[in-house]
């Protein structure tokens, strides 16, 4: 079992690392005793494109607006398009002359 976890290894001096190198840890072993050290190199992060809103929902495979079909039929609503419908029927034969026999 290894006494030391990759994210307390640099959070100890070498006064503890060199007492782990007398426990048997295979793990912390080799890398403490090869004398490497890890050089870290910074480069730049990539440019970011910047997307628009619809772009951004294509990619998400998301419509733009929620289908009408989600949603149960309420009475209130059923009953207001057939008043809305009932009021063109009857606003229509008033505009036009009455039909002659």
């Amino acid at each position: 079992m290894c006494l030391l976890s990759k994210p307390l290894r640099g959070k100890f001096g070498k006064a503890f690392i060199d007492c782990l190198k007398t426990q048997l840890c295979p793990s912390v072993k080799p890398a403490i005793g090869s004398g490497s050290s890890i050089q870290m190199k910074i480069i730049p992060a990539p440019a970011r494109m910047a997307k628009t809103y619809q772009q951004k929902n294509e990619d998400l495979k998301r419509v733009l607006s929620p289908h009408l079909t989600i949603y149960k039929p309420q009475l209130t609503s059923m009953m207001s398009i057939s008043k809305e419908i009932s009021t063109l029927g009857l606003w229509f034969p008033s505009e036009y002359p009455p039909i002659p026999k």
